[in-house]
């Protein structure tokens, strides 16, 4: 995930797209995530960027569409209410609480759950 956004990145500024110089700050801003450990960022890492990135643009009235358009594009598919229920429901039948509910589907879907939706379905 964070090589295919670092390459498309390069490929950006190569073309002198004009979204080029606000990528370079996306990709930076990844960069720091693993920098503190001296190591490259997780894809996990990159994903968990680009879903707050993505809501914070979301909410800016002034924000490039274009740049919202080109962020969710490194966004996963997100597991739907049927598969985040096909787990919860075992957990919860089984006396699970919601500690283990969350345990289960991070275990199962890691990135990919939306946590306000699988608190939802407890």
């Amino acid at each position: 995930m964070f090589n295919t956004f670092k390459a498309d990145v390069l490929a950006m500024r190569k073309s002198k797209s004009p979204l080029a110089s606000t990528m370079v700050f996306h990709l930076a801003e990844i960069k720091q995530l693993g920098k503190k450990e001296n190591r490259e960022p997780t894809s996990e890492e990159a994903v968990q960027y680009f879903k707050k990135a993505v809501a914070k643009l979301k909410q800016d009235n002034f924000a490039d569409p274009e740049e919202i358009v080109l962020l969710s594009k490194y966004l996963p598919s997100m597991a739907t209410e049927q598969e985040l229920l096909a787990v919860i429901t075992p957990v919860l039948e089984g006396g699970g609480g919601t500690g283990d509910v969350m345990k289960a589907v991070k275990l199962e879907f890691g990135v990919r759950a939306d946590m306000a939706m699988v608190r939802k379905l407890c």
